[in-house]
């Protein structure tokens, strides 16, 4: 997050970030299925509507196909735990999405 929000702080940083699942239930298996969109519609949803002038990023398959089916615009990027984090261009596409969000926010806020 330092990235995003140079000279903030770690706990600054937190305070202007929202960070959360894409499911927000407790599932039995990590790798499961993403076709069950009850907890992302009732769960995440919700916190997303609060805030409407956040930039969402999706990090990972799983995030992107929950705010897909919600019809969220979001900026893709790599998983951040593994086995998504370990390939090759999972970096880059952290770069990219910090590089999205700080467009975005400039947009908005000039």
């Amino acid at each position: 997050m330092g990235e995003l929000f140079p000279g903030l702080s770690f706990n600054e940083q937190l305070r202007r970030a929202w960070l959360t699942e894409g499911r927000l239930c407790s599932i039995a298996n990590e790798i499961a299925s993403t076709t069950d969109q009850r907890c992302a519609q009732e769960y995440l949803m919700p916190q997303i509507t609060r805030m409407p002038n956040a930039t969402v990023v999706g990090f990972g398959g799983k995030a992107q196909k929950y705010l897909k089916s919600l019809r969220i615009d979001f900026v893709s990027a790599y998983a951040m735990a593994p086995p998504g984090a370990n390939h090759r261009p999972a970096r880059p596409s952290w770069e990219a999405a910090i590089a999205q969000v700080q467009d975005r926010r400039a947009s908005r806020f000039g």
